[in-house]
């Protein structure tokens, strides 16, 4: 990872040979202000700016490198934010921006490197409106009232390495914005979702940690055509969920031990695949449901949820090379007309007794799924065929094992496997469940008066992205 972001950064470095060195500092410096040393640069300058504290609201006019020696404090005042980069292919290094009174960088320009920077205890961290092919690595942007790092109408950006932590509302968002990448951050502790794509296509989510986050580890909204690739999602209220999002790829991610469901397509989510996951120790570890038809879910694990795979309302989904093993409350569920098999192969259900009177590893009688008239006609006699040991790299990965205390409480009365079960009155169907009150569609869920989409949310009319918000068309 540190290889791949030094190229990065090496291939977007303006070079220095020629530029001169400006330095501001509180005494015995070029300048004492550092709007002082932008207006007086040359482009390619490099600008050092010593420690201590300048309450400025910076505006970055002109290709520079903005370099932070032992992390100078840049002060907004409450009012605007702290620093603004207007011009293109500027270098911003080594700062912390504090008390804005909208976001603590914001970028209406391209082709910008923004590194190693603290950008807490403000709006917004990091905020690209408009703003194409830029590069957002290894900063913290956490502790913020809504949102760490958010692109907006921006495309082919590379948000990378960075630590966006125990923010009021969420982690990263990005919204109508294409072909961005989200790589190896650590997304933790935030108060709704961790990484949450919306109205966003053709961009690769891979390799964060988004964990221990009140609402879903990774979500996605009216979505389409992108990768989810190799993340951990522990320990959310969801793991990964889509919402009418169609054609993308849920491959080799470990959603494991959420509150609610591992991996979710609901609401038309159409034609995504899910492949080589493993979504266990959920109340559900996979879910798919609301006219949610034709995706393909493929050579996953799903070990000790309450409910293993559940499908409702939705039709056409193709099944098989599944591993769905001592699930609580039933290995799967399907109200519909699915395909739980290929053709050839089924899946794996560890309350099958199954009988392979040939010896080819395929049960000689076939998996009536519970639910419906869905049948698997060739279900699978061992947990692992020789060809698909590559699929599940491991039963319980090292990167976040369970804790004795977590045990506990997955076990315990309140838990997951506890006295609520799938249809119980704290589970999926019930009131405080997906569909309840309280759930994504009830009155105080996602789409509900008070969430994301609804009057108070952060799009919603006097949220933060709406009409009278602090990022509307009218404020920017």
């Amino acid at each position: 990872m540190k290889l791949y972001a030094l190229l990065i950064l090496l291939a977007v470095l303006p070079s220095t040979v020629c530029a001169a060195i400006i330095t501001v500092g509180h005494s015995g410096y070029d300048y004492d202000r550092i709007q002082e040393a932008i207006d007086a640069a040359d482009s390619d300058d490099v600008i050092e700016v010593n420690e201590g504290r300048y309450y400025e609201n910076v505006d970055v006019t002109k290709r520079l490198t903005l370099k932070g020696i032992d992390y100078p404090i840049v002060d907004a005042g409450g009012n605007g934010s702290a620093i603004t980069i207007n011009a293109d292919g500027v270098v911003l290094e080594g700062f912390v921006a504090t008390n804005a009174g909208r976001s603590s960088i914001m970028v209406f320009s391209n082709e910008n490197v923004i590194r190693d920077n603290i950008v807490g205890e403000n709006f917004v961290g990091i905020f690209l409106n408009t703003s194409n092919d830029n590069i957002i690595m290894e900063n913290d942007a956490s502790y913020n009232e809504v949102i760490g790092i958010s692109i907006r109408y921006s495309n082919n950006n590379t948000i990378v390495g960075n630590n966006v932590s125990e923010n009021d509302q969420y982690g990263i968002v990005v919204s109508e914005s294409n072909a961005n990448k989200i790589l190896n951050n650590d997304v933790e502790y935030n108060r709704g979702e961790s990484i949450y794509l919306w109205h966003a296509n053709e961009s690769l989510v891979g390799g964060n940690n988004a964990n221990f986050n009140d609402e879903d580890g990774i979500c996605l909204v009216a979505s389409n055509d992108n990768m989810m690739r190799s993340n951990n999602a522990y320990y959310n209220g969801n793991g990964i969920r889509l919402v009418s999002s169609n054609g993308n790829i849920i491959e080799d991610n470990y959603a494991n031990y959420n509150s609610g469901g591992g991996i979710g397509l609901l609401d038309s989510s159409n034609k995504n695949s899910v492949m080589a996951n493993n979504a266990s120790y959920n109340n559900i570890g996979m879910g798919i449901m609301d006219s949610s038809n034709e995706n393909v879910i493929a050579n996953n694990f799903a070990k000790e949820n309450n409910n293993g795979l559940a499908i409702t309302d939705s039709t056409n989904n193709v099944l098989y090379k599944n591993i769905l093993l001592n699930n609580s409350g039933g290995n799967a569920f399907d109200d519909g007309l699915n395909k739980w098999d290929d053709g050839s192969i089924g899946n794996h259900y560890s309350d099958l007794d199954c009988v392979d009177s040939d010896g080819d590893g395929i049960c000689d009688n076939e998996y009536i799924i519970p639910g419906g008239s869905s049948t698997d006609r060739y279900p699978q006699k061992d947990l692992f065929r020789s060809e698909d040991l590559n699929v599940v790299n491991s039963l319980a990965p090292s990167e976040l094992n369970a804790t004795e205390e977590s045990q506990e409480s997955v076990f315990g009365e309140g838990g997951v496997f506890g006295e609520g079960g799938v249809f119980g009155e704290g589970s999926v169907f019930g009131e405080e469940g997906i569909f309840g009150e309280g759930g994504v569609f009830g009155g105080k869920g996602v789409f509900g008066e008070s969430d994301v989409f609804g009057e108070g949310g952060v799009f919603g009319e006097g949220g933060v992205f709406g009409e009278s918000g602090v990022f509307s068309e009218e404020e920017t």
